[in-house]
C-alpha cells in the first residue's frame, strides 16, 4: 500500500513539474511600480476672536481657555445678570479650523447646570438662550468647518466661522405671577458643546443654497432649516417663489393632478420662539398656490353641541383637519413628505367654545390673521376681533402687501374660487371663516365644500 501511494505522489510531482517547465518557455512579466508619501498633517481646532458684545454688563466678560480634555483655547468662559424683562447680553466668537484636514460637527450638546437639556431639563419660558451662527442660520450636525486655505503664507489664512451666543430675559413672555414668585436670585448654568471631527464624504458646508424650482426638497429644507438665515442664502428662493408638483389624489400610485405650491414665509421674529405661539407662521412655511380640492368643514346636525359639529371644537376637532392630514398628505409626493416636519399649530375659537385650541398638524389650513392684518387698530371689529387667536400668530410674509389681489386663488381649472380658512366663528357656531373669490374674506356655513389650499413647515432636523 505505501508503495502504491508514494508512486502516485512521484507521478504528480513529475507532473507537476512538467507544467512549470512548459509556462517558463512562454512568459510575460508586467510590473506597476509606485511611491506613496504621507503628508505631514496638522490637527487645529479652537476658539478665537471675541466680538460683537451687546446689550448688559457682564459679570465675567468672556474670555477663552484651555480645557484639560480638548486642549488649548476650546472653552470660553462668561457670566450675566439679568436684572428685569428686556435685559439680554450677547457676543460672538469664532471657531477657527487652522489645520490641513478639514472638520465635520460630528456631536452638538446644550446643558443645563451639567445635564442635557431636554423637556424635562430646561430653563424656563421666558429665558432665552441661543447659540448659532452669527447670522442666524442654525448650527447642526454634519455640517463643515474646512480645512485652512493656506498655512504657508505669512500671516496663515485660516478658516473662520463666527458664532453668536445670546441669553434674553423676554419681556414678551414673562408674566407677573413668574416675577413675584421668584424670592430669590437663581443661577442658571448653561454650557454649549460642539464636538468636530474629520469630515466624511458626507459632511455638508454651513450654509447650503437652494433653488426651490428645482433641488430636492431634502435640500431646500436642509438650507433653510425652522431659522431665518441671511440674505445672501437666498438665491432662487425667495416669498412667493413657485413649483409644480405632482398629486396622487386617489392614492392608486399615479400621479393624477399637477398643483402649485409657493414659499409663503422664511422670517422666524423673535416671537415665535414666545410659549404658545403658533408655529405655523413661522420659520420656512410652505402653501399650496392653488385650489386643489373642495371638501366641507365639518357636518351640521347636532346643533353645534359635541365636538366635531358645527364649529364646536374649532380646528382641532374638524373633519377638515383629518382630510388634509390624512387624504392630501398622502396625495404628496414622497420626498416631500418626508421633509415636512410636524406643526404646532394654534386656532381660534368658535361661539360654542372658550378657549383656543393647539393642534400638531403636518398640513394646517391658515388662519385669519395669518392671510390679514389688523390695521384701523380698532379692537371691536376685524381680524383682531374675529379671531380669538390673533396675538398667537402672525401675517405670513407673502400676505404683508394685505391686498385683496394677494389672498386671490385659484382652482385647477384657473377659476377664481373660494378657499377655507381654520377659524371659527365667533358669532355664528355653524360657520368657520374663509376667503371669498375676490380676495376678501368672509364667513360661511361648515357643510359648504369650499376650497382646500393646505400649508405646511419644511425642516431639517
Amino acid at each position: 500500500m505505501k508503495n502504491k501511494k508514494s508512486n502516485k505522489t512521484t507521478l504528480l510531482i513529475l507532473l507537476l513539474l512538467g507544467i512549470s517547465i512548459g509556462y517558463a518557455a512562454l512568459s510575460t512579466t508586467l510590473k506597476i511600480n509606485g511611491t506613496t508619501t504621507i503628508a505631514k498633517n496638522t490637527w487645529d481646532i479652537y476658539w478665537d476672536h471675541i466680538d460683537n458684545q451687546s446689550g448688559v454688563t457682564p459679570t465675567t466678560v468672556p474670555v477663552i481657555g484651555d480645557d484639560n480634555e480638548n486642549g488649548v483655547n476650546t472653552v470660553v468662559t462668561w457670566g450675566v445678570t439679568l436684572d428685569k424683562p428686556g435685559d439680554y447680553f450677547e457676543f460672538t466668537v469664532d471657531a477657527v479650523n487652522a489645520g490641513s484636514i478639514d472638520a465635520e460637527i460630528l456631536k452638538i450638546e446644550h446643558k443645563l447646570n451639567g445635564a442635557v437639556m431636554d423637556n424635562e431639563n430646561k430653563l424656563p419660558p421666558y429665558i432665552k438662550y441661543t447659540v448659532a451662527y452669527a447670522d442666524g442660520v442654525k448650527i447642526k450636525t454634519g455640517r463643515l468647518l474646512p480645512k485652512a486655505p493656506d498655512l504657508t503664507s505669512t500671516p496663515k489664512v485660516l478658516t473662520r466661522e463666527p458664532i453668536k451666543v445670546r441669553v434674553a430675559y423676554d419681556r414678551d413672555v414673562v408674566t407677573n405671577s413668574d416675577v413675584n414668585s421668584q424670592a430669590a436670585p437663581v443661577t442658571y448654568n448653561l454650557s454649549f458643546e460642539i464636538t468636530y471631527g474629520q469630515a466624511t464624504a458626507g459632511a455638508k458646508p454651513a450654509r447650503v443654497i437652494a433653488n426651490f424650482a428645482t433641488d430636492s426638497f431634502e435640500s431646500i429644507a436642509d438650507c433653510y432649516g425652522d431659522g431665518d438665515p441671511s440674505g445672501t442664502l437666498k438665491t432662487a428662493m425667495d416669498n412667493g417663489t413657485t413649483r409644480a408638483i405632482g398629486l396622487d389624489m386617489d392614492q392608486d400610485g399615479e400621479v393624477d393632478t399637477t398643483a402649485n405650491i409657493r414659499i409663503a414665509n422664511m422670517s422666524r421674529p423673535a416671537v415665535c420662539d414666545s410659549a404658545g405661539f403658533s408655529q405655523s407662521s413661522c420659520g420656512l412655511v410652505i402653501e399650496f398656490a392653488d385650489v386643489i380640492a373642495t371638501h366641507r368643514m365639518n357636518p351640521y346636525d347636532q346643533g353645534a353641541n359635541v365636538d366635531g359639529d358645527g364649529n364646536k371644537g374649532g380646528w382641532y376637532y374638524s373633519e377638515m383637519r383629518d382630510y388634509v392630514n390624512d387624504d392630501i398628505y398622502n396625495a404628496l409626493p414622497e420626498d416631500l413628505r418626508n421633509a415636512i416636519i410636524p406643526t404646532e399649530v394654534v386656532s381660534g375659537y368658535g361661539s360654542k367654545d372658550s378657549e383656543n385650541l393647539t393642534s400638531t398638524d403636518n398640513l394646517y389650513l391658515l388662519s385669519l390673521h395669518e392671510v390679514l392684518e389688523d390695521t384701523d387698530g380698532n379692537p371691536n371689529d376685524g381680524p383682531s376681533y374675529y379671531d380669538k387667536a390673533y396675538n398667537q400668530t402672525r401675517q405670513l410674509d407673502v400676505y404683508k402687501a394685505n391686498t385683496n389681489a394677494s389672498r386671490i386663488k385659484q382652482n385647477l381649472n384657473e377659476i377664481n374660487s373660494v378657499w377655507s380658512l381654520r377659524t371659527a366663528s365667533i358669532y355664528r357656531w355653524h360657520m368657520f371663516f374663509l376667503v371669498s373669490s375676490n380676495g376678501g374674506t368672509d364667513s360661511d356655513l361648515v357643510t359648504t365644500e369650499y376650497g382646500v389650499s393646505p400649508a405646511f413647515r419644511l425642516a431639517s432636523e
